[in-house]
C-alpha cells in the first residue's frame, strides 16, 4: 500500500489532483493491471473505484500517468470524494493500494485514512 502524507497543497487551494510517485504506483498498483490498461493510462484517464476502508463506501476517481511529469495522478472527483467528504487536512496520511482478488472481481482499489 502506498502511504501519502497530505500537504497543504493537496487539501487546499485549486489543486484538483493527487500526485502519486511513479515507483510506488508501479510496485503496488499497476503491476496488477493488464499491459493494455497500463498503456491506456498514458493517453487517457482511467476511471477506478476507490473503496474507503474506514466507511466501506466506494468512490469514482480518475487515474492517469503524465509522461512530462513522470508521475501518476488521481484526479477528477478526488477532492470531492475524499478531501472534502472526509474533511482531510494537511498532515493526514492516506494509503492507496490494490487488492488483486477484489480488483479482478470488482475493479477497484482501496484507500485508508489516518488523521494526523
Amino acid at each position: 500500500m502506498i502511504k501519502i502524507r497530505l500537504t497543504a497543497e493537496d487539501v487546499g487551494g485549486k489543486r484538483y489532483y493527487l500526485d502519486l510517485k511513479k515507483a510506488a504506483v508501479e510496485e503496488h498498483i499497476v503491476k496488477l493491471w493488464s499491459p493494455t490498461v497500463v498503456k491506456r493510462a498514458t493517453i487517457d484517464d482511467i476511471e477506478v473505484l476507490l473503496r474507503d476502508l474506514d466507511t466501506s463506501s466506494k468512490h469514482k476517481v480518475n487515474f492517469r500517468y503524465y509522461k512530462h511529469r513522470d508521475s501518476y495522478f488521481l484526479q477528477g472527483l478526488w477532492r470531492k470524494n475524499f478531501i472534502k467528504r472526509r474533511s482531510l487536512e494537511a498532515g493526514d496520511e492516506i494509503g492507496i493500494g490494490c487488492d488483486l482478488c477484489n480488483y479482478l472481481k470488482d475493479r477497484f482499489c482501496k484507500s485508508e485514512i489516518t488523521n494526523k
